[in-house]
């Protein structure tokens, strides 16, 4: 499962997809470390995708993809909540 998980992310054409999509888009890239250990994804990883999506706001967080959910992050939360009441 580990490595279809895997190959799902080399076989993902992020290009082709993200031209299709239509509707504003809000990215949250968390560049907080798990540990001893870099964040799950570098930065460097989302380029394509808001080079190719339309509509898309950025924001980073220095938490990790489990704190962003985990711990309360007010200004993420609010950033989030200003992008909803604009749709």
């Amino acid at each position: 499962n580990i490595l279809e998980d895997l190959q799902g992310f080399a076989d993902y054409d992020v290009k082709t997809i993200a031209e299709k999509v239509t509707c504003p888009v809000f990215l949250v890239i968390a560049t907080g470390g798990i540990g001893f250990m870099p964040a799950l994804f570098k930065e460097s990883l989302f380029e394509p995708t808001i080079a190719h999506t339309k509509q898309i706001e950025v924001i980073q967080t220095p938490s990790n993809h489990y704190t962003m959910v985990g711990v309360e992050q007010r200004e993420m939360n609010d950033k989030v909540a200003s992008f909803i009441e604009r749709l």
